[in-house]
């Protein structure tokens, strides 16, 4: 396949992304963001 098309039909691709929080032993808030498509 054409790299450009990849690379175009990649950036097209709808994916949902989660958020993840919680709070450490010291209160301090932590999170981070994942999807679950990687090429």
């Amino acid at each position: 396949m054409d790299p450009y098309l990849f690379r175009n039909l990649c950036g097209r691709f709808a994916t949902g992304i989660t958020v993840i929080t919680t709070f450490r032993d010291d209160e301090s808030p932590v999170g981070m963001t994942a999807n679950s498509f990687a090429s």
